[in-house]
């Protein structure tokens, strides 16, 4: 091979190469670059599409538990909304054979979220099967109406009465929820 068509092959070869190495820096790598960025975008979309979904079914669960609880708040009239407490535990108690010996209220307003709590205190005493049910009452919420109050069990106290250890004393501070217009409370 004579000097000269080395040289041309030379020439072509180094242009070639000098040309890929431009084309994969100018061309490709860019579009390679694109190319990742656009599939890390599609996975964090599709992640957010699957915890949207997550969302929407989390939403509608809160949602029917907030309906749940409006449905099943106290009456606005104060006097009216102890009366239902009293008379749901009194109920209870008699169903269960717990004897209530103490029930203390305690109103307590929340403006910023605009509703009320009745907080009440209860002592009672019963032996064990008895304390169970009047407690799965309690947590049920279901009055003897049929109306079920939306309770919530803040404290729990269960203590051995005497030496006797079948008879059992209860501590509960039980609250219930008024969302209706905050009434105007004589403390």
């Amino acid at each position: 091979m004579d000097n000269a068509k080395r040289q041309k092959i030379l020439l072509i070869t180094t242009a070639a190469a000098i040309a890929f190495y431009f084309g994969n820096m100018l061309v490709l790598e860019p579009m390679y670059g694109a190319w990742q960025g656009g599939q890390k975008k599609i996975a964090d979309l599709r992640k957010q599409i699957s915890q949207n979904g997550n969302l929407e079914e989390r939403f509608r669960t809160v949602e029917q538990r907030w309906n749940e609880m409006k449905s099943n708040s106290l009456p606005g009239d104060v006097s009216y909304a102890e009366q239902q407490m009293y008379q749901a535990l009194f109920d209870w108690s008699q169903q269960n054979n717990v004897a209530l010996s103490t029930l203390r209220p305690n109103w307590k307003i929340n403006t910023d979220e605009n509703f009320v709590t009745l907080e009440c205190h209860v002592d009672a005493t019963g032996n064990m099967e008895a304390i169970t049910d009047f407690l799965y009452a309690l947590e049920k919420g279901t009055t003897g109406s049929g109306k079920k109050l939306a309770l919530k069990v803040q404290s729990l106290e269960v203590a051995a009465r005497g030496n006797d250890p079948r008879v059992l004393n209860l501590g509960l501070d039980v609250s219930g929820l008024l969302l209706t217009n905050l009434p105007v409370l004589n403390p």
